[in-house]
């Protein structure tokens, strides 16, 4: 599926080129009389933003969850040098909480893609698309 994404721009514009991929699994399963051929909880990234969608052609997908700070997951894990050189922009994208703490987790709705950069988290609708061209 990562492939198929960057053919169609994944570096460019992910949820665009994650659109089209989807798009495309879905028209190809439906062709071939599968009623809902995708379900998918994906996550990608360049190094400077992070791209997640939660998504199931029968809109049931998985659960998906994204860190609101990691001021604290410093606090409860303060030897843990991993945490502490990822930096105050940084988020986690996981299936599940690690612990449960109320507001430490937001979870990812179905349907829905997430762009993480600077310490931003915006949300958009997941719609797949058929390929451009």
């Amino acid at each position: 599926m990562f492939f198929l994404a960057l053919t169609y721009g994944l570096e460019r514009n992910p949820v665009a080129a994650l659109q089209q991929m989807a798009g495309l699994i879905e028209d190809v399963g439906h062709r071939h009389g599968i009623a809902n051929p995708l379900n998918m909880t994906v996550c990608a990234t360049d190094g400077e933003q992070l791209v997640a969608v939660r998504y199931s052609s029968e809109t049931d997908s998985r659960s998906l969850f994204h860190s609101n700070s990691f001021r604290h997951l410093r606090e409860l894990y303060p030897e843990n040098p991993r945490i502490a050189e990822a930096g105050d922009d940084a988020f986690l994208v996981l299936s599940e909480p690690l612990v449960d703490l109320p507001g430490v987790w937001t979870e990812i709705a179905e349907g829905t893609a997430i762009q993480a950069r600077g310490g931003v988290i915006e949300q958009c609708p997941f719609i797949p698309r058929m390929p451009e061209g």
